[in-house]
């Protein structure tokens, strides 16, 4: 994976394996901020936090347009 620097990277699935994975490789290449969308977003951010990567996590449900379309917007 390339550096990242400055870009804004989004993943679902919150604190699942491989999320967790993504968000500390996504932060380790120096991405301005890892997005979260998920189920359960305080508990899934705590989980990759603690991991050592910095994140905003966002509840989405993203089989509802309206709901992805507001998390974007905030």
């Amino acid at each position: 994976m390339g550096k990242i620097t400055g870009k804004i990277a989004v993943i679902t699935g919150g604190a699942q394996p491989q999320s967790l994975a993504m968000a500390k490789k996504l932060a380790e290449n120096e991405a301005k901020a890892v997005v979260i969308l998920t189920k359960n977003a305080a508990e899934d951010a705590a989980v990759i936090e603690a991991q050592g990567a910095a994140c905003k996590a966002y509840q989405c449900n993203i089989a509802d347009f309206a709901d992805v379309t507001r998390c974007f917007d905030a």
